[in-house]
């Protein structure tokens, strides 16, 4: 599925009367096991992924290029779509430090 394909299944997920359930994967091989399971998308886990590198769930210790190459492990492995915001924690401390980054989306 392409990006515009992954936008659009994201997009009917929230548009759907039933609720759905976005687990938080860490890496690749979590991605694809909980794809295996029938979940219908996933989110990015700062702290699912610090935990795993042996690091603190802080913006601190992550920078930016550790941040964008855990979404992309996430996203290669599977056709979900995966949604990489929630990490305002990241630019909110990056904005008062004077660094750029915006919340995003990954699909």
């Amino acid at each position: 599925m392409d990006q515009q394909g992954k936008y659009q299944a994201f997009k009917a997920l929230h548009e759907r009367p039933e609720t759905f359930v976005i687990p938080n994967p860490w890496n690749a091989g979590t991605a694809r096991i909980l794809e295996s399971l029938g979940f219908e998308a996933l989110a990015t886990n700062s702290a699912g992924y610090g935990f795993s590198v042996g690091k603190c769930d802080s913006a601190d210790v992550f920078s930016r290029e550790e941040i964008i190459e855990n979404a992309v492990e996430i996203v290669n492995p599977t056709e979900l779509p995966v949604s990489a915001g929630g990490m305002e924690w990241v630019v909110n401390s990056w904005a008062l430090q004077g660094r750029s980054m915006h919340p995003f989306w990954v699909f």
